[in-house]
């Protein structure tokens, strides 16, 4: 932070994050992340002025906004704004900025839309930013250790989730979390409740993570994708069958019934599409449990690929063409008590032809582990674990093999093999 005479200055960062457990904070699974190197920076600047607040965005445009406006500007819910006038009027510093000129300059590298996070890596490094400008210790001493203060931590992602909810979109807590508490060099678990509990897997030295474009919009707040994403809805009603046993949230039926019963459970769920999606839920928190209990490459890469035969839509012949999948016949697939829960898919269906398209020919290139959808989905990025000598090649193979023919103009650059990052931080 820099003084200069009645101006006071702060800079913060925050990273994009890598989704290796997929739609399962709402189920309270354990989750699995890294963070990626691409970051989200803000400027923030406070002197006397004329009670406004001066936005810069290169990629999105500027605003100006006089202090009166801010509640009336804050009705723009799917401007880029949004995320920093609630920040502000959440935090109340309105009475702080009287007779103030706030300028707030926010950069990113994180590819918007994209199924990374890059609106959590925009609230964090905000309130980082923000906490630190106004001196609001009750934040600030947070982000200097959200370990020990777990409480206000689950106070802070919780305003997050607000903020985006009020945005419209119905987010999770894991996002904020990896983003708050993840260390370069390791993948980070996390089991959100009842003790907010974090681990730390070293990541090996030949491992590669590279995100894998789809070049289709993944926005989270627009009305379409909202409707698309509604089955969080159906997890809300799968939660509350979980009670019955005593467990407020799906995933802890591990704690309480054994791998037969839980498929007995699962057997008295009638509709399809629900138990589909308990399938999904309970076998995706089991894999990700035990690859923080026991790591490696390759258990890493066979849950992803069976993670995203939840979500596919299409399958490949032996000509590499693509054949649109039927919903009655992934429904019909469902499951066999026979084999063992975490080997199964189960059902999610947010997918896309072109997503489905780069994991089939990203998950048979040599030196692989495996490769899924990352985020939300209905778009945005796929990941891929690779071993690292054979990134580039894979990236290569990619551009040449896929997107010369199907994204000719767009930037390859977002094929990118990415390093791990720390959480979110001041400069």
């Amino acid at each position: 932070m820099n003084f200069n005479l009645n101006t006071k200055t702060v800079k913060s960062r925050c990273p994009g994050r890598i989704s290796l457990s997929k739609h399962a904070d709402y189920i309270n699974s354990h989750l699995l992340y890294v963070l990626d190197d691409r970051e989200t920076v803000i400027e923030s600047e406070l002197s006397q002025g004329d009670s406004v607040i001066k936005l810069s965005n290169k990629d999105f445009g500027d605003r100006e906004i006089k202090l009166e406006n801010l509640e009336k500007s804050l009705e723009n819910k799917l401007d880029w704004s949004f995320y920093v006038l609630k920040i502000i009027q959440e935090l109340e510093l309105e009475n702080q900025l009287k007779d103030k000129e706030l300028r707030i300059k926010v950069t990113s590298s994180i590819p918007a839309a994209g199924g990374l996070s890059s609106s959590h890596a925009l609230l964090l490094s905000c309130l980082r930013n923000l906490s630190e400008l106004f001196d609001l210790r009750q934040f600030s001493e947070v982000f200097k250790d959200p370990g020990n203060n777990k409480s206000k931590t689950f106070e802070l992602i919780k305003l997050c989730q607000k903020i985006e909810q009020e945005r419209g979109f119905k987010s999770g807590l894991g996002d904020q979390c990896a983003q708050l508490f993840s260390k370069k060099g390791y993948l980070t678990g996390i089991k959100i409740f009842p003790n907010l509990e974090i681990s730390y897997i070293p990541i090996p030295e030949d491992l590669s993570f590279i995100t894998v474009p789809s070049f289709i919009s993944a926005d989270k707040s627009t009305p379409e994708f909202v409707q698309k994403n509604i089955n969080i809805e159906k997890y809300k009603t799968l939660n509350n069958l979980s009670k019955k046993f005593s467990c407020d949230y799906l995933a802890d039926l591990h704690n309480k019934l054994s791998e037969k019963e839980i498929f007995k459970f699962l057997e008295s769920i009638e509709d399809k599409v629900s138990r589909g999606l308990a399938l999904y839920g309970l076998a995706e928190s089991k894999r990700v449990e035990e690859l923080i209990k026991d790591f490696s490459p390759e258990k890493l890469g066979e849950h992803l690929n069976i993670s995203h035969l939840a979500e596919v839509n299409y399958y490949f012949d032996a000509k590499h063409q693509a054949h649109e999948i039927s919903e009655e016949d992934k429904l019909n697939y469902l499951f066999d008590n026979k084999t063992p829960l975490e080997k199964h898919s189960g059902y999610y269906h947010a997918s896309t032809k072109e997503n489905d398209t780069l994991q089939y020919f990203t998950k048979n290139h040599e030196g692989v582990y495996g490769s899924s959808i990352t985020g939300a989905g209905f778009g945005g990025n796929n990941v891929a674990v690779v071993c690292s000598p054979k990134a580039e090649a894979l990236k290569q193979y990619l551009i040449s093999k896929y997107y010369k023919s199907s994204n000719p103009d767009e930037d390859y650059s977002l094929l990118h093999i990415s390093k791990s990052n720390n959480g979110v931080s001041l400069i």
